[in-house]
């Protein structure tokens, strides 16, 4: 749960040499990427380069 108690944080980790690329599918959808402090929030890009790892603020679709 994020923070301020609005949405599901959600962490990810590319643990392979080479980019990644992934869908968020299902019930919840990206809001925005952000930092692990929530405080910049970012476009999203749901692609992971060698060893990176993001976050994303998710909201459950239809809200």
């Amino acid at each position: 749960m994020s923070e301020d108690g609005s949405c599901i944080i959600l962490r990810v980790f590319n643990p392979t040499e080479e980019l990644q690329n992934f869908e968020i599918e299902g019930v919840l959808q990206p809001i925005c990427e952000t930092n692990f402090l929530e405080k910049v929030e970012l476009p999203i890009s749901l692609k992971l380069q060698a060893y990176e790892i993001k976050t994303y603020k998710l909201k459950t679709r239809g809200e």
